[in-house]
């Protein structure tokens, strides 16, 4: 695994609110931290259009959207496993 690099990236001051927000009480966790895992589970878990999707989306849509996000007990074997986690390496 790629060890994190540091970038500069400029946020809504809503993502800013919400990540201090969830952090809140949680000393252990950082804000790049909160960025970073959100990020993660979204690259995981939904496919390439839901991810073009999203990025299509904005706060002044007045379209409903649906989405989940539910962790089951049912595991992955390791070729899914690591199926998703190449899926974003592709050339």
């Amino acid at each position: 695994m790629e060890n994190k690099k540091q970038i500069s990236i400029r946020l809504e001051p809503e993502i800013i609110r919400a990540s201090e927000k969830a952090i809140a009480g949680r000393s252990y966790w950082k804000r790049s931290d909160f960025i970073n895992r959100i990020l993660l589970s979204v690259i995981y878990n939904f496919d390439e259009q839901q991810i073009y999707d999203m990025m299509r989306w904005s706060p002044w849509n007045k379209k409903k959207v649906e989405c989940e996000f539910k962790e089951t007990d049912e595991e992955l074997s390791y070729e899914e496993h690591m199926t998703r986690r190449k899926m974003w390496d592709k050339k």
